[in-house]
């Protein structure tokens, strides 16, 4: 909390005496003040009088920021006294009490700490300072010594017990804005139930006393509870642990109960509720119309389920992600440019561009002309879909209106997720595009403001929701305005500005869950008016599309990248091999077929392109880490506690391996060759087996790496794990494993980044793993291409000197 300073105190005070006695009550509000403290402050409140002066303004003044935030005003001497400011000592959290007698200076207040919150108290106490009393007993100490420390109450005015601590704030992101300053929260401060947690800008992670962390990304309003919480608008990830059972996110209209691990919510802004399963089972309680009562539907790893007033929607999650930002990189992205049309364009190009209405080339662009029908709104529809869940979507153009009618809207529009069809005829909404996410410049005809728009139409006989801002002003003509949009699927924000005066700009932000059937991108003219649009440019993020540039489907393995030679592999692990190792098997699947006297196979596992294959993809580009994972297996059994094994090789995933839940790869020693059995995921994988596993979009979890046991049907036992720096666009690694019967460790290295490594290891634990094959595991939704194998074996039981942990 910053300093509350007072000219008259700082006169009254030496400079050393009035930086101590400011840090004390810094401490105190903040709720920092340890015993020591609190005895110090004790003793210079008995001592000295202007301690007592400047003590009283401190506590008026934060008790006024903790009851108004943004409105404290400079309480001065003749000010009325605020509510009081409640402290606490240990379990009595008392507070200022009364004083007897006050009309009599013999008579001065006797200050005791019990547990009172009377707003009274505080206004005696600043009386009496105004009045030059002495406020300290001839016979009675000024503040008792405390054995706990003591903390200061953020309560609102009135309330006579704080509610119970409910999180603390473990992340804050460097880019993190408060919507309200007075209102923020420092990393490692601790939130209480009822509190609200309101974002613009960046994200904070919560971690409740169950373990259990949430992650909040602005602009979000979100208020906390002790087991849960209330979203109003924004988005959260949960990651729940066994003791947070139960955890549960209320929305505007309904509620999520956690029965599993990972989950996301999303408030948007026009009444759309969303959850996402990343992991685990979730029961969903949507509210739909006027329904007394909500169902509960169940939702598993990789569904999603969307809500609002009056429909609900049950679909794949498809390309929602963890979120990634806990790496504390922003990876360069270089965007691909989709359409660049500029100001000399001559012609429509029909490859590019379908139209709606009349729209012709002029010199300077095309000209959308509103007056050949005053009823329709004229459309330059993109002849190719471009979907922004894929990668975020950036269209920018100049647009300037040559004729506006003096009793018309002048307005111009950029859509995305847009039909490439006007909505139902003989509706008010007719000569719109059935659906779409719509930017809008446009103005008010009866205050004549210029103002932004933002909305979603969600069919083509439904209306469209809209958000409206003032404050810029009215689209004129003649005026040549740069409009910018950028959509990812999730969050929209859109900036206009004179494109001759930079300073007069506005921004604008909003969230759509908003899916549309159909990807188009379309400007939008005006109904009985002209605009000229020109210098259009779209570009997309190229880290979630494919290489070449389009924005379709991504093939099964598109985008892998070039494979390094096998000597690669080996230089990069030479130091981890022990002295005597031998080599027993070394693959690089450059032969048609898989040599069958050396492997055996479960699941999808196909040899092509040189690289063997674990995994194929599907349409939706869905993972599901509950369907039957593919394997790569030896045929050979192996004894680590015998024969230390030394596993390394190369993998590579596939573009969408950090959609969703993510995908995964992992090694295993002392393996079954049969899938596990189980109500969860464990069927999906190997009945039994030391498993080191690399998970790339459980980064921030400190699961990206892990190493555990797998004793289906028995519970896994988890050993250790870690997290691991992921670039997105870098999705080859090197592994090394090494397994010597008592110690399990795990070396993973980003081929394209040799400084980014990290090493885990522990011992192994359960003695009903010994003998086994060795097994390379993929994912199914998210293909995983490996090549380079090498597997060693030696009579070294210690673990070599390199490949002690890091």
């Amino acid at each position: 909390m910053a300093t509350l300073a007072n000219k008259s105190d700082d006169s009254e005070l030496p400079p050393e005496l009035l930086r101590e006695v400011n840090g004390l009550l810094s401490q105190l509000c903040d709720e920092l003040l340890e015993v020591d403290g609190v005895n110090r402050l004790g003793d210079l409140l008995l001592a000295e009088p202007a301690v007592r002066r400047r003590y009283l303004r401190y506590v008026a003044l934060h008790s006024t920021l903790g009851a108004s935030a943004g409105s404290c005003a400079a309480v001065d001497e003749e000010d009325e006294a605020p509510a009081a400011l409640a402290i606490f000592d240990g379990e009595q959290r008392a507070c200022l009490a009364e004083y007897e007698d006050a009309a009599e200076p013999a008579n001065a207040a006797r200050i005791f700490w019990r547990r009172l919150a009377l707003p009274a108290a505080a206004a005696i106490l600043l009386a009496l300072s105004v009045a030059g009393w002495s406020l300290y007993s001839s016979d009675e100490p000024i503040l008792q010594r405390a054995t706990e420390p003591l903390v200061a109450s953020h309560e609102a005015p009135g309330q006579q017990t704080p509610k119970p601590l409910a999180a603390e704030i473990t992340y804050a992101s460097s880019a993190i804005r408060w919507q309200r300053t007075n209102e923020s929260y420092a990393l490692t401060s601790r939130v209480r139930a009822g509190q609200t947690l309101a974002l613009a800008l960046g994200s904070v992670e919560l971690t409740y006393g169950s373990g259990t962390t949430l992650t909040l990304t602005g602009p979000s309003e979100f208020v906390v509870e002790e087991n849960g919480g209330m979203l109003q608008r924004g988005e959260i990830v949960a990651h729940v642990t066994e003791k947070g059972h139960g955890f549960t996110i209320h929305t505007p209209h309904g509620k999520i109960i956690d029965r599993g691990t990972a989950f996301g919510v999303v408030v948007d802004d026009f009444g759309v509720s969303e959850v996402s399963v990343f992991e685990g089972r979730v029961e969903a309680f949507p509210v739909v119309g006027s329904a007394p009562t909500a169902p509960k539907i169940d939702l598993t790893t990789g569904r999603m389920l969307q809500w609002s007033g009056d429909s609900i929607i049950a679909m794949n999650a498809g390309h929602r992600t963890l979120p990634t930002e806990f790496s504390g990189r922003t990876p360069q992205i270089t965007p691909t440019v989709l359409l660049d049309v500029p100001s000399g364009t001559q012609a429509i190009d029909p490859n590019q561009w379908t139209t709606l209405g009349k729209i012709h080339p002029v010199r300077g662009g095309l000209r959308l002309d509103g007056r050949a029908n005053p009823t329709e709104r004229p459309y330059l529809i993109t002849a190719h879909q471009y979907d922004p869940s894929r990668g975020p979507i950036l269209i920018a153009c100049d647009v300037r209106f040559d004729e506006i009618d003096s009793h018309g809207q002048p307005g111009f529009s950029i859509l995305t997720r847009g039909a490439g069809d006007r909505s139902k005829p003989a509706t008010p909404w007719h000569d719109m595009l059935a659906s779409c996410v719509r930017c809008s410049l446009t103005a008010d005809l009866s205050s004549g403001e210029g103002l932004l728009e933002a909305g979603a139409k969600y069919e083509f006989d439904r209306e469209p929701h809209t958000i409206s801002w003032r404050g810029f002003t009215r689209p004129r003509a003649g005026v040549t305005y740069h409009l910018q949009i950028r959509d990812d699927g999730l969050s929209v924000s859109f900036t206009a500005s004179e494109a001759d005066n930079a300073s007069v700009s506005k921004t604008v932000t909003c969230r759509s869950l908003f899916r549309g059937s159909q990807n188009f991108i379309a400007l939008e003219g005006f109904a009985g008016g002209v605009a000229t649009v020109s210098n259009v440019r779209i570009t997309q993020n190229r880290s979630r599309i494919a290489r070449d540039g389009s924005a379709a489907e991504n093939s099964e393995m598109e985008s892998i990248p070039a494979r390094s030679p096998s000597a690669a592999v080996e230089q990069e692990f030479a130091d981890a091999l022990p002295a005597d190792a031998v080599l027993r098997i070394a693959a690089s699947f450059d032969a048609e077929n898989l040599d069958a006297a050396r492997w055996m196979t479960l699941g999808d596992t196909v040899v092509k392109d040189r690289a063997l294959h674990l995994g194929v993809a599907n349409p939706e580009q869905h993972i599901d880490t509950w369907r039957q994972r593919p394997y790569l297996l030896t045929r050979e059994m192996f004894d680590p506690a015998e024969s230390p094994v030394t596993i390394v090789g190369r993998a590579s995933f596939a573009p969408n391996f950090l959609h969703g839940y993510g995908g995964s790869f992992a090694v295993l020693t002392r393996a079954e060759a049969d899938y596990g059995a189980g109500p969860g995921w464990e069927q999906s994988a190997l009945r039994r087996g030391v498993r080191a596993n690399f998970w790339p979009a459980a980064l921030g979890q400190n699961r990206s790496l892990e190493l555990f046991e797998m004793l289906s049907p028995e519970p896994l036992n988890l050993l250790a794990t870690a997290d691991f720096p992921i670039d997105p666009h870098s999705r080859s690694y090197f592994f090394c494993i090494h397994d010597d019967g008592v110690n399990a460790k795990l070396t993973l290295v980003d081929a394209e980044n040799l400084s980014l490594r990290k090493t885990l290891t522990h011992a192994t634990q359960s003695p009903l793993l010994s003998a086994g094959h060795i097994a390379f595991e993929g994912c199914w939704g998210a293909p995983v291409q490996l090549d380079d194998v090498r597997i060693y074996e030696s009579s070294q039981r210690e673990t070599p000197a390199s490949l002690l942990e890091e």
